[in-house]
């Protein structure tokens, strides 16, 4: 041990080299054994959620397919235009929307990020992103190469969340074909197709869970990668039961005992530094200074900006010496007309469908949402980023309407006449107000700004 001490610093460092390596081959066996355990959990959950029924229906598929290459054109289009997206070769962040695309893409956060509100993000991100990062030895000397295909794979995890979400929406073919072209036109598909986030992840994983709990099916990895990538999603594991909470209480849970455990495991096991009792990092963005009515305001942008492009405004910001406009949400003084609207008519479906399961399991995230963010007031001021965590229940609650609506009048198509017309709207608001965002990010940051 003596002679431990005595080493010179670079016969230490060159020990602890040797020790690095050790551990590295030591846990070599351990780290494939997990990567073949979430590929196998992962593969199985897909084939739960609709297997070859998913992408049985050749109609369906090919809408998939032109869907994907619209988005994949587009994004491929804008990164080799601007790094705004992906931030270069700087952690900048806030550029879009506040979005963290520059710290998330140049911090590896897909391979080894995790907080308080993600507690093992890097264990349900690093098995499907991990290969990637060899796009890094590669001789080819383009900054958006990396970044991307990880937001390639990222948009295919996205539109298989949007398909898997038709799929139990729908009632015919034509009708899930139309409700996957409406989510993809969305703002929040369109937003976050364009930009790297560690919220496409927790929709994918949060809407797995979501087909899980309507099919009444127990999956405690399910629960765990939900929860893992964004902690709110736990909530819904009360619905990830086969047991009725009111007639099979006992058995109930049961259930929710033993994905509390498995939780508890997965956090102790994976989770560094116990980040649950970091709480600092979470609470910073808080608007608690923000008047309750101008938190309804903003709730109502929200909800309007799940359908809509939000009203954005260019502001100048200084990064040393360094000026670097920022496309930031206008924070609104007063009502958002569309989001009045959606809210006043997902009340009366969630009141009006309050026995169909997939209606309850909406209104509860639906609920969460609102305590959230006009109760407690957090993010009141950066709603854009919560727009695809949340808009999935608002969709499932105003497509509900549109149904019984329609079996009401007589109408069976009514649905796929509304989402006609939303998806012309879509295209007629949503698509020039998107291609505005792309000609301020080529202006301000083309290819190798931040490589300066």
């Amino acid at each position: 041990m003596t002679a431990l001490f005595n080493l010179s610093p670079n016969a230490l460092l060159n020990w602890l080299d040797k020790i690095e390596w050790l551990c590295a081959v030591i846990s070599f066996p351990f780290l494939l054994a997990l990567f073949l355990f979430l590929w196998r959990n992962f593969l199985n959950l897909l084939r739960k959620c609709g297997g070859k029924s998913l992408w049985g229906n050749k109609m369906e598929t090919a809408v998939f397919a032109v869907l994907f290459a619209f988005h994949a054109f587009a994004v491929s289009w804008y990164f080799m235009h601007s790094s705004a997206g992906y931030g270069g070769d700087k952690a900048y962040n806030n550029l879009l929307f506040g979005t963290d695309s520059g710290g998330l893409h140049n911090r590896n956060y897909f391979l080894m990020g995790y907080g308080s509100r993600e507690p093992v993000f890097y264990v349900f991100s690093a098995f499907l992103s991990g290969c990637l990062s060899s796009l890094h030895i590669l001789p080819v000397q383009a900054e958006w190469l990396y970044p991307l295909a990880l937001q390639l794979e990222h948009l295919a995890l996205l539109l298989t969340a949007n398909r898997i979400l038709a799929c139990f929406m729908g009632r015919t073919s034509v009708s899930r074909c139309l409700l996957m072209i409406l989510l993809s036109l969305s703002f929040p598909v369109l937003f976050f197709g364009l930009v790297i986030e560690k919220y496409i992840l927790a929709y994918f994983w949060l809407i797995i869970l979501v087909c899980l709990c309507i099919r009444r099916e127990r999956s405690a990895f399910a629960v765990c990668a939900a929860g893992g990538t964004m902690l709110p999603s736990a909530l819904l594991s009360i619905f990830a039961s086969e047991h009725s909470p009111r007639r099979e209480t006992k058995a109930w849970l049961s259930d929710m005992l033993h994905y509390m455990m498995c939780f508890a495991a997965s956090l102790v096991l994976l989770a560094p530094g116990l980040v649950l009792f970091r709480f600092q990092s979470s609470t910073v963005f808080v608007v608690s200074n923000m008047p309750f009515l101008q938190r309804f305001y903003q709730y109502t942008g929200l909800l309007g900006a799940f359908f809509l492009f939000p009203a954005a405004e260019v502001i100048p910001v200084l990064e040393g010496t360094l000026e670097m406009p920022h496309w930031v949400y206008t924070v609104l003084e007063h009502w958002n007309p569309v989001g009045l609207a959606v809210l006043a008519a997902v009340i009366i479906s969630a009141v009006w469908n309050r026995r169909n399961r997939l209606c309850q399991i909406a209104a509860v995230w639906a609920v969460f949402s609102f305590v959230l963010h006009i109760v407690i007031g957090f993010g009141a001021d950066e709603i854009a980023l919560y727009t695809l965590y949340y808009m999935w229940a608002y969709v499932i609650l105003l497509y509900a309407l549109a149904e019984r609506l329609g079996d009401l009048l007589g109408i069976q198509r009514l649905p796929d006449l509304v989402c006609i017309l939303c998806i012309i709207v879509f295209l007629c608001v949503n698509i020039p107000a998107i291609g505005r965002m792309i000609q301020f990010s080529i202006q301000y940051y083309p290819p190798g700004f931040f490589s300066v």
